[in-house]
């Protein structure tokens, strides 16, 4: 994945009969409506904007997405614009599409303001990415994908009226996603630029268990870690899915607040927000059965643990938290390991992590 820059057309040549006193409005970030072809609705709001009833669309949309971003989803978005970040001029652009009386959201996408950097030494806009974001993409609905990206990018032109180009930070450059914003930009003039691109791993549950592990270069290291563990006591590894209660929540913190997280102030405990935000996100996602955390423990004391969200069917690993004290017998290392030598069983509903 990495940065794609997508450079906007002027609108100051009426192309397309742009209502420029529409325009004109949405720059000043006032909430409004904007009509788009094709049956379709661009509604831009503030979070504070947000109804119930839009959550709730939002939500039936990341169900829905043509690829699943689980750092979109209003569980997440909403809580990290509240207790995170407060980016120049973030605003929510809801696409809609519209008919027989009824709407149903097609696209999402959360951008904020930025002044000249590096990438683009320009006023440009950027899709939302808050600083524990992995991903910074919008939602399409995989049904209406091509329609929903025409009429983000109506919204878009209209919005960005005045803006250089639009910065989609971390988008996984193989996937549906890209490929159909690409193709429907395109046509509207829109110019695609990959800037850089970075690597993340990937488990595949259906292509894990015992045999791959054993194919790892470090595997033996593993099993030697895994032996000297043994050696102090009842090692166990966990996965907590459906049932996800305040203690493992609580451990999850003390770990990911050990060593040098705490004492650099990265951790999610480090600052009062980070952690609220932290519980809100859990508990919101937990309310749906889409949270799960996976823990190595000693002696019934969990010395390593990670955090992890589900979007439609694949899973998105969050944070992890090691006890130093056991940091010798690389026990995160050994959480990872048992997740894809269990994951066939645990998590095979889930097309990958």
């Amino acid at each position: 994945m990495g940065a794609v820059a997508a450079w906007l057309p002027s609108m100051s040549s009426g192309e397309g009969g742009h209502d420029m006193a529409a325009v004109q409005r949405i720059g000043q970030y006032l909430p409004g409506v904007v009509s788009a072809p094709m049956s379709t609705r661009v509604r831009c709001v503030t979070a504070a904007d947000i109804t119930p009833a839009d959550v709730q669309a939002w939500g039936a949309l990341e169900a829905e997405a043509l690829q699943p971003n689980a750092y979109m989803s209003p569980h997440f978005v909403l809580p990290a614009l509240r207790y995170l970040d407060r980016p120049r001029g973030a605003v929510i652009l809801l696409v809609e599409r519209v008919g027989g009386g009824a709407a149903q959201m097609v696209a999402v996408a959360v951008i904020h303001r930025v002044g000249a950097a590096r990438l683009l030494p320009l006023p440009h806009h950027a899709m939302y990415q808050s600083r524990h974001s992995y991903l910074g993409s919008p939602l399409l609905h995989r049904d209406h994908g091509g329609e929903a990206a025409l009429a983000l990018f109506e919204g878009l032109a209209r919005y960005c009226w005045s803006s250089a180009g639009l910065i989609l930070p971390n988008v996984d450059p193989a996937g549906p996603l890209l490929a159909t914003l690409k193709e429907a930009w395109a046509a509207r003039g829109l110019v695609l630029q990959p800037a850089f691109e970075l690597r993340r791993a990937a488990l595949i549950p259906a292509q894990a268990g015992p045999e791959s592990l054993r194919r790892r270069k470090k595997y033996k290291d593993l099993e030697r870690c895994r032996r000297r563990l043994a050696e102090q006591g009842d090692v166990q590894w966990l996965m907590h899915r459906q049932a996800v209660d305040a203690d493992i929540v609580e451990s999850f913190l003390r770990l990911e607040n050990s060593g040098w997280k705490g004492e650099r102030q990265k951790s999610l405990r480090s600052r009062a927000n980070d952690e609220a935000f932290f519980r809100e996100v859990v508990a919101a996602f937990g309310r749906e059965g889409r949270v799960f955390f996976t823990e190595v423990r000693l002696n019934g004391q969990a010395i390593a643990s990670t955090s992890n969200f589900v979007s439609a069917q694949a899973g998105f690993a969050f944070k992890i938290g090691v006890d130093e004290a056991y940091r010798k017998y690389c026990v995160g290392m050994l959480n990872d390991a048992e997740l894809v030598n269990q994951a066939p069983q645990v998590c095979g509903d889930l097309s990958f992590i």
